[in-house]
């Protein structure tokens, strides 16, 4: 108990001590929990930016080390600036801005509440990816580095960038439970990321009532992350802190250097949410840059240094981890490329140049079959939130906060097309170019060709008269039809206005807003139109909701600006504004936030390499393989007890013992599964000080059923080993 609370307590000191510092220089906000929340944030991205600094110069990855870091530059200012005189307790005086954040903090609660308890409602970790995990996050907490042995083998470490692992491997430094390290600060931190979005929203949408709403629609979605453990999640969390830092630039030119080091921790912690997170600074870049082009062809550079500065510097930072893996890349497209489909492999070897190579390397990087999960998705994914879920990724919005993001994307239009020059001729030519354009899309998939021309298409006569309900890819044709043309009169519209010289914020803001749901929604969709690349569309759900959600809130508040037209007295319009906000309030916590409460609250899987029957976990009720129940009873052991395997070690370090999964002497020995003696195991294990050797449904599906039960066999009838624990598919066994 006292180490975890004294984990959280180096976490907090972490991300504001860190934060505190990366802001020195700049204008923070007059606001005092706006500023000491945001830190947090900052602090975050900052840690994983660090940690790449000290791994790159080979200074070990020690709690100690952050610890100094965090506190130097505070107690610096504390004691030779004579901080300490600054220190004014906040006001107590209760404004609007207060308010906002009071009820932020509430949406938080709730939310963390979600996830928490939802991460230890069952006692084990779930589906494959956490347990890959916790083997990177125990090499970081030993070893004190994220350069990985050859030795260790693992998907997530080593050219993959270690950002995630490498967070919690410094934490688990002083816990003496990875499970409970990765379980809750896992939670926690997407938790926080509510209140970094809302800051970032406040300043983007320039409102803090439509970034409240905006960030209720974001908390309750079942789109927007679950308690799922695994690197996107994180790298999302990253991207706010960072899209902060970018707005706050017009406040204080020196918040460049804050942005850029956000930014550079967003490309440090997963390789393809980097891709595609980066497309969404693209276009925040890019919209800006191009109103600013056209209204001042003279200042438009200096007004966007800052930012575009920022970029080039967060881009040179992520060279801290991916400066050191250009050959890996570089060796891949020469020729060594040893991963993936076997004929890809041999296309990309194959190729008659270097160039070629390349770009064999990126079409199969941009495989549009991507992805365990992905799929071809229909309108009532988007529109209908199920509580029967993915646990890594859901999807759905739900149906109230489906139809504000329709009134949102109405409004916009509406608001872009009194900025447009007379004659509005560009609006029925852009409408008919995006449907043809699309229809050329989506032509060629069977699903659009069935949604057409079969019995329930709208294209037979037949059905024109009384047309059936189309739930399924035209429904969605014509979604990327209206968002396609929203976003080509958003673009004319920063053009008209940066012309006129008119207020451009809240257009460019709306362009910005339409290119980031364009973009995430084809890239979730890329299956369901054909498209001939991809980059796991399953895990666009969680961007997507990033834009859905703000849109969502315009959506709101142009139905509120409906009712200030009626004729009617000031009591009532607050009267019907109230009743408009509670009865969406209500919908979107029935239809969304409810169906995100009960999966992440819901027994989910364990993993699919577990053997053995099916039994009800105790305390939990949650189905579980009785392979897993032996594992669990591990636990009952001390603290990195030592427990060897011949399969990952994983499921082991899971179970918070330790079992080597990048030193030499194990691997040789896993190597050895096929050929080992009872005696010559008992020698190494007495060797190498482990004190028990588990076995069973895992090395059976690993290695096979005679070979596994053949051993188990021998060195239960060894004399050497005694049985500590079986269960129905494994078994303990300590030496004797």
């Amino acid at each position: 108990m006292a180490a975890s609370l004294f984990a959280i307590l180096l976490f907090f000191v972490y991300t504001w001590g860190l934060g505190f510092s990366a802001t020195r220089l700049a204008r923070e906000s007059e606001h005092f929990l706006e500023r000491n929340l945001m830190r947090l944030g900052i602090g975050f991205s900052a840690f994983t930016v660090l940690g790449m600094a000290l791994n790159a110069f080979r200074i070990p990855l020690d709690w100690r080390v952050f610890l100094f870091a965090s506190v130097a530059v505070p107690l610096y200012c504390l004691i030779f600036r004579k901080g300490y005189r600054q220190l004014n307790a906040p006001s107590l005086r209760l404004r609007l801005s207060d308010v906002n954040v009071l009820i932020l903090l509430l949406v938080f609660a709730f939310t963390a509440y979600m996830y928490i308890s939802g991460a230890f409602s069952y006692a084990y970790l779930e589906d494959d990816d956490s347990w890959t995990h916790v083997r990177g996050i125990a090499y970081v907490s030993i070893e004190k580095t994220a350069f990985a042995s050859q030795f260790f083998q693992s998907q997530y470490m080593d050219p993959y960038p270690p950002g995630y692992d490498m967070f919690f491997g410094v934490l688990n430094q002083v816990s003496s439970s990875v499970y409970w390290v990765v379980k809750f600060f896992n939670a926690l931190v997407i938790s926080l990321s509510i209140i970094f979005f809302y800051f970032f929203a406040k300043e983007f949408m320039g409102s803090s009532k439509k970034a409240l709403f905006a960030t209720f629609v974001l908390a309750s979605v079942p789109a927007y992350l679950s308690h799922f453990i695994w690197a996107p999640a994180f790298a999302l969390v990253a991207f706010f802190p960072a899209m902060y830092a970018f707005e706050m630039i017009r406040h204080g030119r020196k918040w460049w250097v804050v942005a850029a080091i956000c930014f550079a921790s967003v490309l440090l912690i997963h390789p393809t949410h980097a891709v595609k997170l980066s497309v969404f600074v693209a276009i925040y870049l890019g919209i800006k840059l191009l109103s600013g082009l056209i209204a001042d062809n003279k200042s438009w550079v200096q007004q966007n240094a800052g930012s575009i500065k920022a970029a080039i510097l967060g881009v040179l930072l992520s060279l801290f981890w991916w400066g050191f893996k250009w050959r890996v890349f570089a060796s891949k497209a020469a020729g060594s490329f040893k991963d993936g489909p076997e004929a890809a492999t041999a296309a990309i070897r194959q190729s008659p140049n270097v160039i070629v190579k390349l770009i064999r390397l990126v079409t199969h990087a941009l495989n549009p079959d991507s992805g365990t999960a992905t799929r071809v998705y229909t309108f009532r994914d988007f529109f209908i939130a199920q509580s029967q879920n993915m646990v890594n990724n859901p999807v759905g919005f739900g149906v109230f906060a489906f139809i504000l993001m329709a009134a949102g994307l109405v409004s916009a239009v509406l608001g872009f097309v009194k900025l447009l020059p007379r004659p509005r001729v560009v609006i029925p030519v852009a409408a008919v170019v995006v449907i043809i354009l699309v229809i050329l899309l989506t032509s060629s998939t069977l699903e659009f060709q069935q949604g057409f021309y079969g019995r329930d298409g709208p294209l037979r006569p037949q059905n024109w008269v009384n047309p059936p309900s189309y739930g399924g890819v035209f429904a969605i044709s014509l979604v990327l039809v209206l968002l396609a043309v929203a976003f080509l009169l958003s673009v004319v519209a920063v053009i008209a206005a940066a012309r006129r010289n008119a207020e451009r914020r809240q257009v460019i803001y709306l362009a910005i807003l339409l290119g980031w749901l364009l973009f995430a929604f084809l890239g979730v969709n890329n299956q369901t139109f054909d498209l001939p690349v991809g980059l796991f569309a399953f895990r666009f759900w969680m961007i997507l909701a990033v834009p859905a959600a703000m849109l969502a809130s315009e959506g709101l508040f142009a139905l509120l600006g409906l009712v200030s037209r009626f004729k009617l007295d000031a009591s009532a319009v607050t009267a019907v504004k109230l009743a408009i906000i509670a009865v969406f309030v209500v919908g979107i916590f029935f239809t969304s936030a409810k169906p995100k409460l009960d999966l992440n609250t819901a027994c989910w899987p364990s993993g699919a390499f577990w053997g053995g029957n099916y039994v009800l976990e105790q305390g939990s009720n949650c189905p579980v393989p009785s392979e897993l129940l032996v594992y669990g009873w591990l636990r009952t052991l001390p603290p990195n007890t030592k427990v060897f395997t011949f399969s990952n070690p994983d499921q082991v370090i899971g179970s918070d013992k330790y079992s080597c999964g990048w030193c030499e002497p194990e691997y040789r020995m896993r190597q050895r599964f096929f050929n080992v003696t009872p005696s010559e195991l008992h020698s190494f294990l007495r060797d190498n000080s482990y004190d028990y050797f588990i076995i069973g449904g895992i090395e059976v599906k690993n290695f096979g059923l005679n070979r596994t039960v053949s051993l188990i066999n021998a060195v239960a009838s060894s004399g050497l080993f005694t049985i500590a624990n079986q269960g129905e598919a494994a078994f303990v066994f300590t030496l004797t």
